[in-house]
């Protein structure tokens, strides 16, 4: 579901559905620039996915795309008998054009770098 404010948060217009395909467990939204898009979504179930919608408003303007299969350069920690896989996915800003976005694939923890492109 999205919703939208025009007053800083104060009040949010009715629940609508996203763009087909945008659906996870325990999504994770970052604006990359803070003031500007991209907007970037990541989540999962199934499988671990990344949404971007360019111009950072999340309207109905969505790109989506699994995430592939880890390559073994990642770095990876083994789970605990507690963190077995989840497709719960984490994402942090690192600049206003890098980021990192943390997922798990067969029972490893993994982290991965991206940018993206200002214009």
């Amino acid at each position: 579901m999205k919703t939208f404010s025009k007053d800083s948060g104060a009040t949010w217009s009715a629940p609508q559905n996203m763009s087909a395909g945008v659906g996870t467990a325990k999504p994770r939204l970052i604006l990359m620039d803070r003031t500007k898009g991209p907007l970037i979504l990541v989540g999962g179930r199934p499988g671990n996915k990344v949404w971007i919608s360019p111009d950072g408003f999340g309207g109905d303007e969505w790109y989506g795309q699994d995430m592939p299969s880890p390559s073994p350069a990642l770095v990876a920690v083994e789970a605990t008998a507690a963190g077995y896989s989840t497709s719960y996915n984490g994402i942090a800003r690192l600049t206003p054009t890098t980021g990192a976005v943390s997922f798990d694939y067969d029972n490893r923890i993994y982290a991965a770098f991206f940018s993206v492109d200002p214009a």
